[in-house]
């Protein structure tokens, strides 16, 4: 029966710095108001684009709650491997509760820097990023990370959102953030461009990385909350959950009418979001 297990690395990858993804409320929020809504949707994109067979060894970098690495270990299967990594052990805790599909291939959460991964060289048929290039201080270091991971021939894909679109709902978040005063919890946090990166760019740091052919697409998804109060919800699964949790009952309720005005009230809530994908082959057979 497949397992999931947890093993830390922490003093080579620390939790990045409060408030962001660190606290406890801020990734069950995650799990519950984000995962199922936007991340789910985009991570069976990504790996439909990429191809997940049974029997491969699989590599999901900057995992958070482990939703990509949960559908990689279906698509899997017993005979395969997935790893996990991130450099939060609080998310990286909170991926590891969830019980691994029936079926699935076994799951090893790990935690580490994308940037110094501890994997010996071609290990992984397939390496999978969803939403984390653009957060990685040196992008450049980390595809190139990901290239040497790789066995030959085997494929990468990534997922960043794409740059000239409204990045739904976190722009909502963030405005509505602003115009409560909030601080922002990291430089740039209320900027869409701290979230996004263009198709251009990103095939420029495969190619650059040795990677033999590199498929870029702008791909638009519309997700679908149930209801204003979800998609309100929301906000408390980003890095500015705990920041909304600490403020005053007065500030809190004049934000949360804030974001239920942007959000509307004809439920389903929907909003289109567009997305770089990108999948990526090492050179071999």
């Amino acid at each position: 029966m497949a397992v999931a297990v947890l093993r830390l690395m922490t003093a080579d990858a620390p939790d990045p710095p409060a408030p962001t993804f660190a606290g406890a409320s801020v990734s069950d929020n995650y799990a519950r108001w984000l995962a199922p809504v936007i991340f789910t949707p985009w991570a069976e994109v990504l790996i439909e684009r990429v191809g997940v067979r049974a029997g491969d060894q699989v590599l999901d970098v900057a995992s958070g709650t482990g939703v990509v690495a949960r559908l990689a270990s279906a698509h899997a299967t017993e005979t395969g491997r997935v790893v996990a990594s991130d450099v939060s052990a609080t998310m990286l805790a909170r991926a590891a509760a969830h019980p691994v599909a029936h079926g699935g291939a076994p799951i090893e959460y790990v935690q580490a820097s994308v940037e110094a991964l501890p994997v010996p060289d071609a290990t992984f048929d397939i390496v999978l990023c969803q939403q984390g290039l653009q957060f990685f201080g040196d992008r450049a270091a980390a595809v190139r990370e990901l290239r040497r991971v790789l066995r030959p021939g085997g494929s990468a894909g990534v997922a960043v959102w794409a740059d000239g679109f409204r990045l739904e709902p976190f722009d909502d978040y963030a405005e509505a953030a602003v115009t409560a005063g909030l601080q922002p919890p990291f430089p740039g946090a209320f900027e869409n461009a701290t979230f996004v990166m263009g198709a251009d760019e990103v095939r420029m740091l495969f190619d650059g990385a040795g990677f033999s052919t590199v498929e870029v697409a702008t791909v638009k998804l519309t997700t679908v909350w149930p209801d204003a109060e979800s998609a309100v919800a929301g906000i408390l699964g980003t890095p500015f959950g705990l920041i909304v949790e600490a403020l005053p009952a007065d500030r809190r309720d004049r934000l949360d009418a804030d974001l239920h005005h942007r959000f509307g009230t004809a439920a389903p809530i929907r909003r289109t979001t567009a997305a770089v994908v990108a999948r990526a082959r090492a050179p071999g057979a």
